[in-house]
């Protein structure tokens, strides 16, 4: 389980874009994805995780849209147990 990055062929069709996937990290599963505003870092929320509680993941978006995880310790968002992510983030001096 994890993230695919796809891209919209011309006809309508996703793709899936090379070098695009983030798998799940174990005992954690993706609930929620978020593009920061600047398209250069995607996040990632546990839904369900039985590693005590949910997480955030954090990934570079590379110019070829492949996914690079920035090596930054996930953060424990306090979530023990959620029927969906939540997540609010805020761009400073936005």
């Amino acid at each position: 389980m994890g993230v695919s990055g796809f891209t919209i062929l011309d006809n309508g069709e996703l793709a899936p874009l090379p070098g695009a996937d983030a798998p799940s990290q174990p005992g954690h599963f993706p609930g929620r994805v978020v593009l920061s505003p600047d398209a250069k870092r995607l996040y990632v929320i546990d839904t369900l995780t039985r590693a005590g509680t949910e997480k955030v993941f954090s990934y570079r978006v590379l110019e070829n849209g492949a996914l690079e995880p920035t090596m930054e310790p996930p953060v424990d968002t306090g979530v023990m147990f959620s029927d969906g992510a939540t997540g609010i983030f805020v761009t400073p001096g936005a």
